[in-house]
C-alpha cells in the first residue's frame, strides 16, 4: 500500500472523529510493527529520543509500517531542522517533536518539514521519501508540503502557559500532551495525568483544539488500563499513544513468570 494512501485513510478517520491507537516503538523489531497492525493499531511511533536507533533502523521500521498498512511517525531527538529532515527522508508520514514550548518552536518544526516556499527542508529526489527519483518530484513536493503531520509534544509548563498561541499555528492537525514530563515540570514527577495541573492542561488543550478542529493525543499514564483510557476518550481525546512496546511485552512476560510462584 502506498504511504500516501495510508496517511489519507488515517486523516479521514481523524476527520470522522474515530479513535486512533498507536504504540511507542523502542524494540527495533519490524515484526512488532507488523503485529501492531494485525492487532488493530493505527500508527507506530518510532522513538528516536529515548532509544539507540540509527536513522537506518528507523527507516526499516517505517518500511515495515508501510508494508503492514499503518502510519509511521518518528519522534526526533529534539527540534532540529536536520533531524526533522532526516526523519522525513525515511518516508515517515509525520514527525513528533519533543519539548515544544512556544509558537516559534512549533513554526520552526513545521518549516523544517516543508520545502520552499513553505519551509526550509533541503531538496533531494534521491531519498526513500521521494522513491529515489522513481516518481514525479513535483507531485511528491506538493504532497510533502501539505499532508505529513507535524505533532508538537507539549510537556513543559511553559508550553501550557502559551497554549492558545501554539494551537493557533496554521497547519496543525494534531497536538500531543505529554503527561510524564509535564507532571515533572509541575514538580509532581511520576503522577502523569493523576496530577491536577496536568489534567487541567489536557482539558484546556481539548477545549482550545476543539475550536480549531485539531485532534488531541496523549498517553494514558500513570494508569495504562482500558478503564483509564476510556475516561480520556470520554473527555474528547482522539489519539491514544501507548508506550512502550517493550514495557507492554515485559508486563505480559512477568505475568507468565508468576506461574513459578
Amino acid at each position: 500500500m502506498r504511504r500516501e494512501d495510508i496517511l489519507a485513510g488515517f486523516k479521514a478517520d481523524l476527520r470522522a472523529g474515530k479513535v486512533l491507537l498507536g504504540m511507542q516503538h523502542s524494540s527495533g523489531s519490524e515484526a512488532v510493527v507488523e503485529m501492531l497492525a494485525y492487532c488493530g493499531f493505527d500508527f507506530a511511533l518510532i522513538d528516536m529520543e529515548h532509544s539507540g536507533y540509527s536513522i537506518t533502523v528507523a527507516e526499516s521500521l517505517v518500511r515495515a509500517a508501510e508494508a503492514a498498512g499503518i502510519v509511521a511517525f518518528i519522534r526526533v531527538l529534539h527540534n532540529d531542522k536536520h533531524l526533522i529532515m532526516q526523519a522525513m527522508e525515511t518516508g515517515a508520514q509525520g514527525v513528533v517533536v519533543p519539548h515544544v514550548r512556544s509558537r516559534a518552536d512549533c513554526e520552526q518544526a513545521i518549516a523544517a518539514m516543508r520545502y520552499l516556499p513553505d519551509g526550509v527542508r533541503g531538496k533531494t529526489s534521491g531519498s526513500r521519501a521521494a522513491r529515489w527519483g522513481a516518481s514525479d518530484w513535483h507531485a511528491y513536493q506538493q504532497w510533502a508540503n501539505t499532508e505529513p503531520l507535524l505533532i508538537p509534544l507539549l510537556e513543559d509548563k511553559e508550553a501550557i502557559e502559551v497554549l492558545d498561541e501554539i494551537v493557533a499555528v496554521p497547519g496543525l492537525q494534531v497536538v500531543c500532551l505529554g503527561p510524564g514530563d509535564l507532571s515533572q515540570s509541575y514538580g509532581l514527577p511520576g503522577q502523569g495525568l493523576r496530577a491536577a495541573p496536568v489534567m487541567a492542561a489536557l482539558e484546556r488543550a481539548l477545549a482550545l483544539c476543539a475550536l480549531r478542529g485539531i485532534a488531541v493525543m496523549t498517553l494514558p499514564i500513570p494508569d495504562l488500563t482500558n478503564e483509564f483510557t476510556r475516561g480520556l476518550l470520554a473527555k474528547g481525546v482522539q489519539l491514544i499513544w501507548y508506550g512502550v512496546d517493550l514495557m507492554c511485552m515485559g508486563k505480559y512476560f512477568r505475568q507468565l513468570a508468576e506461574v513459578k510462584g
